[in-house]
Parts: C-alpha cells; structure tokens; sequence
C-alpha cells in the first residue's frame, strides 16, 4: 500500500476479482457496475469495455452493450470477436440488415470462426435464403460447429416445403429462439485477464 492508499492498478485488480466472482454467479449487475468502475479508474483498458458489454447481454440492455461493444472496437477495429458481439446485438434488437454486414465483416477477417457462419447462416434464413443459409451453416460444420448440422438439414427440407405454410413453420422468427440462438453463439464469458 503507496502512502495515500491503493494504487489504481490495486483497485481495478480488486473490482477484476468481484467481477468475475459476481459473474460467475450470475449476479450480471453487480459485474457491470464493478466493469463500470474499473472503466473509470482505466478508460483505455478495452477489455473491460468488451466484457461490460456481454454482462449487458445478458441482462438484454442490447443498446448498452453495442455501446461498449463498439468502443472495444474503437481500440480494436479488427476484433472479430467484438464485431461478432456487436452483430448479435442487432440481431437480438431486429437489425437484421446491420448484424449481416457485421458477420460478413467478421468472415472476412477471420474466415474459420464457426460462430460467425452459425450465425450469418441464421441472417440469411430469416431472408428466407434456403441455400446461402445451409451454404453458411455447412461452413460452419466444417469449422467444427455441430450445432449447425441440424441447421444443415432445416435448410435442406426448406426444398421439400410443399406450401408457404409449411415454409414459414421451418423459417422460425420466434422472438425466444432469436434471443437463445444469440446467447448460444454469442462469443461470451470469455474471462481474461487484461
């Protein structure tokens, strides 16, 4: 301890350990507010931008966590981590077109992300672009992604759908699905220290 107290390092090293802890028990709050006042002692540490934002995921305060998600990216422009949250942001709030360009984006920095295929490929679905939807979710198989197998073959009956009815039921714009699909691919809980 310097002769006025602790250090900033000393603090933030503190509200690191309470965040994580509080994180780990889900307690997504109070990991934000100790992330907000780690932000406060270090403003460059984007790191920590990046995990507040997905403790606001999780709360679904989508707007805040692109806020902190693209301010990662401020630091970080060809972070395809931090574009892949982004994305998945605005899908989970509806932008629909905004969150394909970030995955599209993303694949081009970083072509072997299954996550980011995963993803777009459910984009392209919502378009009701059959084929470039199983296109992207093969790549994703390939990737290593086994989740998307079963999109592989959603994607294959969509040519076997004999009417609109029957394409709409395969096609799926169930709010509650868009959120699980985004939480389940969303690059998260990634817990490193800066």
């Amino acid at each position: 301890m310097g002769l006025f107290g602790k250090s900033d390092k000393e603090k933030a090293e503190e509200l690191w350990e309470s965040a994580v802890a509080k994180s780990t028990k889900n307690d997504r709050q109070g990991a934000a507010e100790d992330l907000t006042r780690i932000i406060a002692i270090t403003p460059n540490a984007h790191k920590m931008y990046y995990h507040r934002g997905n403790e606001y995921y999780s709360l679904n305060l989508f707007d805040k966590a692109i806020k902190d998600f693209q301010t990662a990216l401020d630091f970080e422009p060809n972070n395809d981590k931090y574009i892949l949250c982004v994305a998945s942001c605005k899908r989970q709030i509806g932008d629909i077109k905004g969150a394909y360009r970030d995955y599209s984006r993303a694949i081009k920095i970083n072509p072997n992300n299954p996550h980011l295929w995963h993803n777009r490929g459910h984009i392209k679905r919502y378009a009701m672009d059959a084929t470039g939807a199983r296109q992207d979710f093969e790549i994703a198989v390939t990737l290593g992604d086994n989740n998307s197998r079963k999109w592989v073959e959603v994607c294959s009956a969509f040519n076997s759908a004999k009417s609109l009815d029957d394409y709409i039921d395969l096609v799926s714009l169930n709010v509650d699905e868009l959120i699980n699909e985004g939480i389940n691919h969303n690059s998260q809980g990634n817990w490193q220290k800066a």
